[in-house]
């Protein structure tokens, strides 16, 4: 009865069958739906399907099993069977031989398999869409037992690993990472171990042909319900491509830094909204004279380089304010900061807003030199402005291409008659059409001066030319133009020099007036009857207001005259040669008193009238009895030299000629011995040197070893340097008894 209870719970159904079923459990009942009476006295065959699902006769088969059951070989089969809804299902038999009551029986234990096959199909179907997703998997797939043999590798980790599927069955974790990994690799392996945690690393493979692959690995061990270790589960993904482009990062990165490093202008990087410093370059550290530690943001940077606070509030609150609006055109700002030094340097930041990213870039840059070279330089132009306004000459800047005046100084106004007031004005064709009237010469002189600009010959710049002025009046112009085609410019200076030209027109007169002058004047060295006479005339200018002459009136009777007219240049010059003619025409034959009585009735009105008076000796050199007879008209410059050196002066003196006075003119008288010598010359002698004090005496001495009248003349001469710029006519005569 105890037994007959179990039997009847068991969970599977069991049932007793010879020819045919003879008693079964209720299970058995559940599992053919039916009731216990139907199923008994029945056979298995009429509750099966007449082929099974391998297409097999049921009848031959059932007998196969229950032959070799009752031979004793116990039989595990599928088969299947009827319901009573006229469905079929599959259940899984165990047959074995049973012996009871001195019979053989087959005991069946059946079981339904029907949610073990669902199970199995999910499995499979789970299995086989696994399979799926691990073959098309972009990561390389592998399962692995607990001794580290795969048991599955996907296609992509063949393909990463470079293997093959069979190579890596045959290998298992026989592969390695790379020498340069393998150690980091494996104290990352045991690490994960002793945690309990999954693996997780990225390390290089290498490749039989010398490549390397980088991969990231991910290993979680797979352990049964006790906790034992079954294998590792794991993937790995190729990260080559990205590990290139970490280092590609990495080297921009380092190469952005080196360049942010070496910059030549500071730069600051800090928040946007708190201002915090966030980066700060060597070279910023430079100019501020703070290192990175020093402050925290832009707030305590102001208190530590702007002792100021107005200044320092100022400067915040426009910084804010710029940042916080955001317009480019108020992102730079120049500002005075302090140094621990005390040095104040000029800094100009121009600050990059980026909302964004919370940031703001900020470029600084040390402009002390530079503020100091722009106020030198405007100090400078100011000051080449003010000399080239003030230039006696013109001074015009020309844009080479379109001929448009740049500058033009003040001094072009009056040596052109126009001003530039209008933006025509400006054009070089302006001031073509208003100097050149003439349409011909106009363009001629246009030709001449682009070509000559073309050329680059510094021989071919400088132009003479007349130009009419606004005012009709003409003027001559000297143009002077130095190209600078490289810089599209043209340089022109312009100088009047009309008066130049009228100047060089009276150099030439009066050249040719020095020449008539100086031939009016007898030769420089004469001898007659035992008399040498030789004179020297330098006139302080071209022409001058000395004269000397000597002529013979009769036999034996010489007249000799020194004149010095009041003044120098052409007025005296004129006066020298009315005096010179009129003394020409009173001393023939007549006494020297007489002469200059008649000489003064003649010029007395020219002088009155011209202001002047003339200081003047003549004489008259009897030659064969060595005697001279003389007037002396104011002028006084004259002494006899003996031959023994010895001086004697020559009186009696009179007035000038030209001065009114009713008083006779005196004669005097002065004898020759053989080496005697009559000095005259004029007040331009001793007015050369005023420092030497050369009165008669000394001038006498400086005749010693003098042996001819020439030398003598000549040695009086050289008592005034060649070089040195005469203050009035130096004029010598030398009277010189030879035998």
């Amino acid at each position: 009865m105890k037994y007959h209870k179990v039997f009847e719970n068991l969970p599977v159904g069991v049932f007793l069958m010879g020819e045919v079923i003879e008693d079964c459990n209720e299970q058995t009942c559940r599992l053919f739906g039916v009731e216990r009476e139907e199923l008994l006295g029945r056979s298995l065959l009429d509750y099966s399907l007449p082929q099974q699902a391998d297409g097999q006769d049921s009848r031959i088969v059932l007998t196969q099993h229950v032959e070799a059951a009752l031979s004793g070989e116990s039989q595990t089969f599928l088969w299947q069977i009827l319901h009573r809804e006229n469905s079929w299902i599959e259940i899984e038999i165990l047959m074995s031989r049973i012996e009871l009551e001195g019979r053989q029986l087959v005991q069946i234990c059946t079981r339904d398999i029907r949610e073990r096959k669902r199970v199995e199909e999910s499995l499979h179907e789970s299995e086989k869409r696994f399979r799926t997703l691990a073959e098309v998997s972009p990561v390389g797939i592998f399962y692995t037992d607990a001794e580290d043999n795969f048991l599955y590798v996907n296609e992509r980790w063949c393909e990463v690993v470079g293997l093959t599927e069979e190579e890596a069955l045959k290998k298992g974790l026989a592969w390695a990472p790379h020498p340069e990994d393998r150690e980091r690799v494996l104290e990352e392996w045991r690490d994960a171990a002793e945690r309990q945690a999954s693996f997780k690393s990225e390390f290089r493979i290498p490749h039989s042909d010398g490549t390397d692959t980088w991969v990231y690995s991910q290993v979680v061990a797979e352990k049964n319900s006790s906790g034992g270790l079954l294998g590792y589960v794991g993937t790995i993904t190729d990260i080559s491509e990205r590990k290139q482009f970490e280092e590609a990062l990495e080297e921009r990165n380092e190469f952005i830094e080196a360049i942010m490093v070496n910059l030549p202008i500071g730069l600051l990087v800090v928040g946007f909204d708190d201002l915090k410093v966030q980066y700060l370059n060597p070279v910023c550290e430079k100019i501020i004279g703070k290192h990175r530690d020093d402050f925290v943001d832009l707030n305590s940077l102001w208190e530590e380089t702007i002792p100021d606070p107005h200044l320092r509030q100022q400067v915040r609150e426009r910084i804010c304010a710029d940042l916080e609006y955001g317009d480019p055109e108020r992102m730079s700002w120049e500002i005075p900061i302090t140094k621990d030094s005390g040095e104040v340097v000029e800094i100009l930041a121009f600050a990059i807003p980026m909302r964004d990213r919370n940031q703001t870039i900020i470029t600084v840059q040390d402009v002390t030199d530079r503020k100091r070279a722009v106020a030198e330089l405007c100090e400078r132009n100011e000051f080449i402005e003010t000399v080239t306004d003030n230039l006696p000459i013109g001074f015009v800047v020309l844009d080479y291409d379109d001929r448009k005046i740049r500058y033009a100084n003040e001094r072009i106004g009056a040596l052109v008659g126009w001003a530039i007031e209008k933006e025509e004005d400006r054009y070089l064709d302006t001031f073509w059409r208003s100097a050149f009237p003439d349409k011909d010469y106009r363009a001629k002189m246009k030709e001449k001066v682009y070509a000559d600009w073309k050329s680059g010959d510094p021989g071919r710049m400088n132009w003479e030319t007349t130009i009419t002025k606004a005012s009709g009046e003409l003027a001559d112009l000297l143009f002077t133009s130095i190209p600078m085609l490289e810089h599209n410019l043209v340089i022109v200076t312009l100088q009047d020099v009309t008066e130049l030209k009228r100047a060089e027109k009276l150099q030439m007169q009066l050249e040719i007036a020095a020449e008539v002058q100086s031939k009016l004047l007898p030769q420089q060295s004469a001898s007659m009857d035992g008399f040498e006479i030789s004179a020297s005339f330098q006139p302080a200018y071209k022409i001058g207001g000395d004269f000397y002459d000597w002529y013979e009136v009769a036999s034996g009777l010489v007249s000799i005259t020194l004149g010095d007219i009041m003044g120098k240049g052409i007025a005296a010059a004129m006066l020298m040669a009315t005096v010179r003619a009129t003394m020409r025409v009173v001393s023939c034959e007549k006494s020297p008193a007489l002469a200059l009585r008649l000489a003064d009735q003649a010029l007395r009105q020219d002088l009155g009238n011209s202001e002047s008076f003339v200081t003047l000796f003549h004489g008259q050199l009897n030659t064969e009895l060595r005697t001279i007879n003389y007037v002396d008209c104011g002028h006084g410059f004259v002494f006899m030299r003996r031959a023994d050196g010895g001086v004697d002066e020559l009186f009696p003196r009179g007035l000038p000629l030209g001065i009114s006075a009713d008083e006779p003119y005196v004669e005097g008288e002065m004898s020759f011995a053989k080496g005697d010598a009559l000095v005259i010359f004029s007040d331009g002698l001793v007015d050369a040197l005023p420092e030497l004090s050369l009165d008669n005496k000394a001038l006498a001495d400086r005749l010693a070893g003098a042996q001819s009248a020439r030398e003598m003349v000549e040695q009086l001469v050289a008592i005034v340097p060649q070089d040195m710029p005469l203050p009035d006519d130096l004029t010598v005569v030398v009277v010189r008894c030879a035998t």
